[in-house]
């Protein structure tokens, strides 16, 4: 019982290293998400203030053909790397997802493991105690036969 219950304890030890593990794992991808999400904002404040300085500059000129071509090109760059942004925080976000839906399953072994070791420490317990009434009661009868044989021989004297 005693080799069992040193298992259960191992196996306790393990589960509460996978809670801990899947803990910082998913403060890993919140960090993840979070900083995906500030790289959006960025990106989109830098676009902003990008065509709003390009569209400025061109007020009140002649513009050519190849300035508005360069400026819809940077235009068409800024979008793309917005949706690749963008994607990269859906990823994120998954991953983060993903991340604190293991960390409920190794809280709920790690409770189940908990429980299960507890509900054997007293069964061991319990064992124990019933051992050591049998070894009380084992005494005494031994303790008894001792005297009765000893009043026994007296009584026969």
């Amino acid at each position: 019982m005693e080799r069992l219950l040193d298992v259960r304890r191992e196996r306790e030890r393990h589960a509460e290293e996978a809670v801990v593990r899947c803990l910082a794992a998913a403060e890993r991808a919140a960090r993840h998400t979070r900083a995906a999400a500030d790289a959006i904002a960025e990106h989109a404040a830098r676009s902003t203030a990008a065509e709003q300085g390009a569209f400025t500059n061109l007020v009140g000129q002649a513009v050519s053909a190849a300035s508005l071509n360069r400026m819809r090109g940077s235009i068409e760059q800024a979008t793309w790397e917005a949706a690749r942004l963008q994607e990269v925080l859906r990823s994120a976000k998954a991953a983060e997802e993903a991340c604190l839906e293991e960390l409920e399953a190794a809280r709920r072994n790690h409770l189940m493991q908990l429980k299960e070791r507890a509900k054997l420490e007293e069964i061991v317990a319990a064992l124990r105690g019933k051992a050591a009434r049998r070894q009380l009661a084992l005494a005494e009868a031994v303790e008894e036969e001792n005297h009765g044989s000893v009043v026994t021989s007296a009584a026969r004297k």
